[in-house]
Formats: C-alpha cells, structure tokens, sequence
C-alpha cells in the first residue's frame, strides 16, 4: 500500500503558521493584577483575617 504525499499548505494556513510563530518570539506575557488588590489585602485587620480562615476550614472539614 503507498502512503499518499503530503499537499501543500495553503496561502492562509502559511500566513497563520507565521503569525502564530511570530507571537512565541515576542515572549510571555505578564498576568496584570486588577488595581487595588493588593491594598485591600494589606487593609485587611488580623481578626478578619483569622476569622475567613476559621470559616474556610469549617467548609472544607464537610466535604
């Protein structure tokens, strides 16, 4: 049995084969952190801290 040759790509298939290779040679992009984040955290009093824990292991001790 003789194994049928490969087709050429189409034009549109090479555009997006190059498109696609020029995007990994930009790099990983950075994940954003939505504004403020961080400063609602740090706000955060010790009490509420302790207590959205206490609550937190009481749900996943149900399961």
């Amino acid at each position: 049995m003789r194994r049928r040759a490969r087709a050429e790509p189409t034009s549109r298939v090479r555009e997006e084969q190059t498109k696609h290779q020029a995007q990994r040679q930009k790099g990983p992009k950075k994940n954003r952190r939505k504004p403020g984040s961080r400063e609602m955290n740090s706000k955060k009093i010790p009490e509420e801290k302790a207590l959205l824990r206490r609550q937190f292991l009481r749900l996943s001790d149900r399961r």
